[in-house]
């Protein structure tokens, strides 16, 4: 059986990340059950990862339709997964082939409101107020509309997506809700019950120093916190020394020098985990997820350690117990939520039993992929 994703940027530079990361694991156990997977996107050039094909068109745009709609059509695929976006759903004259296919959409963006867009644009880069002022053009009846038109059906990986959709779409249309997998083998706590107890009051941030991410909110919640022995460690993934001196820029402005210490590049996954356990709290605060659901979310979960987390997309549902939500791009709010772990260790102890508990409940990779076969109707 031939089985195709459609997904921009799916190099092995992004592997790690979001939505690249679902598509490769779950591409993976498709592989192993003896499937044939090709990857249609626009890298550039062709080749295969891991026995994934990789099979680059100039652009998942419209403008490439004729050429997508051949390639398709010389594959003959049992299956076909896109990655879309409210704009790719309106632009992408391509998408109206899928209809002779078993095509499903993956939704790897978050379907936001306009109030949602709107109370992020002041914090968020300009190349982002761009793309996502073009989502928010989209009409949600006209993305609804093409959803149903042109595919079986909608896996999503947030299960507040998942509602928006199925309210916009008729209620025949069917919606999946399946969160990404975890590696639970890597991240789990190693036979500890559970790291309650810390004394240290360092809060940890780890990603991609953006805007987007509410790097710079996080920042700002820090200089207002009123805990004086309150710390972050920001590990600025793929941040190298320029980008750096920018960043230590922004923490001497703010006057947190004393607060804040940062490392960029990238920590193998040993040092990187050892970091969560070690943190009081991990702080997810995004203005907007970019890329569906964060797994980060879940690896620190696995690692029994809470996470505070901004009231956007799933990640309230995802933290649940384990953590602390805050409105979407309030600093003083979050500043309040970090404070309130740093001060509270009674809080503290039962939010890290809930992280614990939760983390055993977590679903690994394997899981998930038998999850995506089971719901299109494939053996694994």
């Amino acid at each position: 059986m031939v089985v195709v994703f459609c997904v921009s940027n799916f190099i092995p530079e992004k592997l790690r990340l979001q939505p690249w990361l679902t598509i490769y694991r779950v591409g993976l156990n498709y592989c192993k059950a003896g499937h044939r997977v090709v990857v249609i996107s626009d890298t550039g050039s062709s080749e295969s990862i891991d026995g994934i094909e990789v099979v680059s068109v100039p652009t998942l745009r419209g403008s490439a339709s004729a050429q997508i709609k051949q390639l398709l059509k010389s594959l003959q695929p049992s299956q076909v997964f896109v990655a879309v976006t409210p704009l790719s759903l309106a632009t992408s004259g391509w998408f109206s082939a899928l209809q002779q296919y078993k095509a499903y959409a993956f939704l790897s963006y978050a379907f936001y409101t306009r109030l949602e867009i709107i109370k992020a644009m002041p914090h968020i880069a300009n190349s982002d107020r761009i793309s996502y002022g073009r989502h928010m053009v989209v009409p949600q009846f006209l993305w609804a509309k093409r959803l149903q038109r042109c595919f079986k059906g909608v896996l999503c990986q947030s299960d507040n997506t998942r509602l928006r959709i199925s309210a916009a779409a008729e209620a025949n249309f069917p919606v999946h809700f399946i969160p990404p997998g975890t590696d639970k083998e890597q991240w789990n706590l190693d036979g500890k019950s559970t790291a309650i107890g810390r004394k240290d009051k360092s809060f940890l941030f780890l990603g991609s120093p953006y805007g987007i991410r509410g790097f710079y909110l996080l920042l700002d919640a820090i200089q207002q916190t009123r805990s004086s022995d309150v710390r972050l460690r920001l590990l600025a993934r793929g941040a190298e020394d320029e980008a750096l001196e920018v960043l230590h820029r922004e923490i001497e402005r703010r006057g947190i020098k004393d607060k804040v210490v940062i490392r960029g590049g990238w920590l193998d996954i040993a040092n990187l985990k050892e970091e969560i356990q070690a943190a009081r709290a991990v702080v997810l605060p995004f203005i907007l997820v970019p890329s569906e659901l964060p797994v980060t979310v879940y690896e620190s979960i696995a690692c029994g350690t809470p996470v505070i987390g901004s009231n956007i997309d799933g990640l309230p549902s995802s933290i649940d117990r384990a953590g602390v939500i805050f409105p979407q791009a309030d600093a003083t709010a979050l500043a309040d939520a970090i404070d309130q772990l740093a001060e509270n260790d009674s809080l503290l102890a039962t939010l890290e039993q809930a992280s614990v508990e939760q983390g055993r409940q977590l679903k690994s990779w394997h899981e998930v992929a038998t999850q995506w076969m089971a719901l299109t109707g494939v053996g694994s």
